[in-house]
């Protein structure tokens, strides 16, 4: 009720939060997919794969998981935009700068969220994974 710059920081929180939300999202997702995978990480860790080898095969699942949200919500940007434009006033158009900003942002961001679990896969003793399985 104060104004435009309250909104504006009240608008930034928000995306904020939900930004760190969506990271520990990706994160979850990316740990739990290791943590499926864990044989044939043990495997490949004990027939001499390397471990940088392990971190990257984990952390592209992140990756590639963040690409596709972000061309989703790309795509979704004008819908989104129609019903944000009906409900508030002074919605302006989104630029092709803004756009590219947000896409590498939230590729960035999955990418990052996917290191904590690359590393702690690649960090794991193969003969302790292979003898839980």
């Amino acid at each position: 009720t104060r104004g435009p710059r309250a909104q504006a920081v009240l608008l930034s929180v928000y995306a904020i939060v939900s930004g760190g939300v969506a990271v520990l999202g990706v994160l979850n997702v990316v740990a739990f997919l290791a943590r499926v995978r864990r044989f044939e990480i043990g495997v490949r860790l004990a027939i001499g794969g390397s471990s940088t080898g392990v971190a990257l095969l984990v952390a592209k699942q992140g990756i590639v998981a963040s690409t596709i949200g972000v061309v989703i919500g790309l795509v979704l940007t004008p819908l989104a935009h129609k019903g944000l434009e009906a409900t508030a006033a002074g919605v302006g158009q989104p630029t092709m700068s803004h756009l590219a900003v947000v896409a590498v942002i939230g590729i960035v961001a999955g990418a990052c969220a996917s290191l904590v679990p690359a590393i702690r896969s690649a960090r794991e003793n193969p003969g302790n994974i292979l003898r839980r399985e």
